[in-house]
């Protein structure tokens, strides 16, 4: 239960209650804490009435706020009947018990072995790779043929006394939630012309909540079950992705008797194929090049369709990177991390693209040349190796974060194909035999050695024996290969460059910070210099400052002399790190950090000195004070001197943090200790 509410989403919507993530995380609290250890045992044997059905509350439990989504409104053009995908959006502690009892109750154990998308790892990409086997084992004489139905609105239309059934038969453990979770009508809250409407839910499961793909795919297993004895051959495979179907066999006239068995048993499960939807491939066709097979967002076949399906994917994709520039740059930089750079990394591992080289460098320029734009980097001007590879880096390195599509192509490409043939394997979809098989017929059909893939992998363990060897994800494949890459990219930066760098690694948190509110967003003009520093680009180019004309370096605008916000930068830095010091040292227990509050005439201060305006000045010992003096004539206001000078006064602003212990407090009487270094000085570096 732990490891499910940590690993609870904070951006999670909450349920009609209003209950969110971060309530039930402060609630929940860890072992040992005595306040929150109630809530914890009241959610232990909540969960387990659950599991055994007998929880109460269950009307409310099982409501859930509904979201009806257009799935044409971003068509443009699109004219037709209005489509909507409902989502519902549950309570959350509906969803955080549905996953314990899902958990508990091990749910997996019952999906049948070609089922994918329940549970199983890879995603459609197992799916894709046994396609792309098929295809390559097609020849003339053993002519595969690959039927790929749609199942019209499957998981809101599944018949519940079906559903009932199957989990009975095939999931006796499941059955009591499945009761007390659809046995009667449950409220569906939806917003409606500024009222709230109720709809009774007495069909389907409800798609969004933890269960939903469970409590689906078992009942539609059970028909696909069904149907391999009535209709299918020794030989055909049957494999499914939640409601997407592909059977692939050598019978030219299996797809009409589908079609009628489907048809046939729609009053039944409530399932009705979406005939429009539903296609044949001839494998032979996709393999020679006269059509192409596109499946599950990827696309099979010849270079020459692959190509223009990236191409036509890498399109959509500037477009909407274009539309960024006319964002704020906070706006726009969180949307290229975050969304825009991935929309078409899912395909270096569920298509082929290691032929595609120039296609895929295409969108890694998309990207560049966007960031170009965020840091306002002027026309004409070669953004550079540099740029490029810390544009690249991973954040926790010191990086913005994209990495490169070129870069990973490989390292994903290989990652994907391994994981897929040991899931394969698992699943008795292939054997060492049918692989050594593909590699024979590629050879014979004058496809070379560096070429077939198939080469590469050697005895394949049986379905009870283990692996090999220990399987490597993508994530550290590509982190030896940048790191192999980039053996000698440190070392060969200047000391300055190295110090920003190294600061920069520690104070990132900017790039992930949401514009929300004046405090939490950055202007355009801060976005382009966060940008700059973190791409080790100076202000102003050249050797020499154009604003002071002493030596220009990369952190130079932060101590120039003509640079009238240096004591303004210097304070803003002082006080994160003195806030961040005592935020920190209040983590420790027995242990109290409170900032002293200011005294301004006791406090050392920063006075500028010849060609540094940032020179520091050490405290001195106190002056006694001086003898008294007769009294003076009075002078009027316009002679008056100011007490402070403002640049002073300015500097002047910090205070002291008191450290209070168990044995008692210590008290640093100079505030220069909290003068953590800045990147703007390699010499106060500590």
């Amino acid at each position: 239960m732990q490891e499910l509410v940590d690993d609870l989403d904070k951006q999670t919507s909450p349920g009609v209650s209003g209950w969110s993530t971060q309530l039930i995380q402060i609630c929940f609290g860890h072992e040992g804490d005595d306040e929150t250890e109630p809530f914890r045992d009241f959610l232990f044997l909540y969960f387990k009435s659950i599991v055994v059905g007998t929880a109460p509350g269950q009307s409310m439990m099982c409501a859930a706020r509904l979201i009806p989504i257009n799935k044409n409104q971003f068509v443009v053009g699109f004219i037709g009947p209005l489509q909507i995908r409902p989502i519902t959006v549950g309570e959350m502690f509906y969803r955080l018990g549905m996953r314990f009892a899902l958990q508990e109750l091990n749910s997996r154990r019952y999906m049948r072995a070609h089922q994918f998308g329940c549970g199983s790892k890879g995603g459609v990409e197992p799916m894709l790779e046994k396609m792309q086997q098929l295809v390559d084992e097609s020849t003339h004489e053993k002519r595969w043929n690959a039927l790929l139905f749609d199942i019209r609105n499957a998981h809101n239309r599944v018949n519940r006394v079906f559903m009932a059934d199957a989990i009975r038969d095939k999931a006796p453990d499941l059955y009591s939630m499945a009761k007390w979770a659809y046995n009667t009508r449950t409220p569906l809250v939806v917003s409606s012309g500024g009222k709230l409407v109720i709809i009774a839910s007495s069909d389907g499961v409800r798609q969004g909540g933890p269960e939903a793909s469970d409590f689906f795919s078992i009942p539609f297993g059970v028909l696909l079950q069904e149907m391999e004895e009535e209709l299918c051959e020794n030989g055909d495979v049957v494999m499914s992705f939640a409601d997407d179907l592909a059977v692939s066999t050598l019978n030219d006239d299996l797809k009409p008797p589908i079609v009628d068995f489907f048809e046939a048993n729609k009053g039944r499960t409530g399932l009705e194929l979406n005939i429009p939807k539903c296609e044949c491939f001839e494998l032979m066709a996709v393999k020679q090049g006269v059509i192409a097979m596109p499946w599950l967002g990827s696309m099979i076949g010849t270079v020459e369709h692959r190509r223009a399906f990236l191409v036509a994917k890498i399109a959509e994709v500037d477009q909407d990177i274009e539309k960024l520039k006319h964002l704020p740059r906070h706006h726009a930089a969180i949307l290229l991390r975050m969304s825009m750079s991935n929309k078409l990394r899912h395909l270096l591992r569920s298509m082929d693209l290691r032929d595609l080289g120039p296609e895929v460098q295409s969108i890694d320029e998309s990207i560049y040349s966007m960031v170009d734009h965020l840091r306002g980097l002027p026309v004409g001007e070669d953004r550079g190796p540099l740029a490029v590879a810390i544009t690249n880096w991973p954040m926790r390195l010191g990086g913005f974060g994209i990495l490169g599509h070129g870069a990973t192509l490989v390292c994903a490409a290989e990652a994907s194909t391994e994981a897929s043939i040991r899931l394969l394997s698992e699943k008795n979809l292939i054997t060492s035999q049918s692989m050594s098989d593909l590699a024979e017929l590629l050879s014979n059909e004058g496809v070379p050695d560096a070429d077939n893939r198939y080469l590469q992998f050697g005895p394949l363990p049986a379905p009870h024996e283990e692996p090999p060897g220990p399987f490597v994800k993508q994530g550290a494949r590509v982190e030896a290969k940048l790191k192999a890459e980039n053996a000698t990219w440190f070392s060969n930066l200047t000391h300055e460059q190295q110090l920003v760098y190294m600061d920069n690694a520690e104070s990132l948190k900017w790039l992930n910070a949401l514009p929300n509110g004046k405090w939490r967003s950055l202007n355009d003009k801060q976005i382009q210099a966060c940008l700059n520093i973190l791409m080790l680009r100076p202000r102003d180019e050249g050797p020499i400052c154009p604003h002071c004309a002493q030596l220009n370096s990369l952190a130079h605008y932060e101590l120039c002399p003509a640079n009238n916000r240096v004591a303004a930068m210097t304070l803003y830095r002082h006080n994160c790190n003195r806030n961040c010091i005592a935020t920190t040292g209040n983590k420790i227990q027995g242990q109290v950090l409170t900032i002293e509050p200011l005294f301004r005439d006791e406090l050392p201060q920063r006075i500028p000195q010849p060609g540094n305006n940032a020179a520091h000045v050490p405290l001195q010992p106190p002056v006694p004070p001086p003898p008294p003096q007769p009294p003076q004539p009075a002078i009027n206001a316009a002679q008056a001197q100011p007490r402070h000078n403002p640049q002073l006064e300015n500097n002047a602003m910090r205070a002291d943090v008191k450290v209070r212990m168990q044995g008692g407090v210590m008290e640093h009487p100079y505030c220069g200790l909290l003068d953590i270094a800045s990147k703007s000085v390699p010499a106060r570096h500590t």
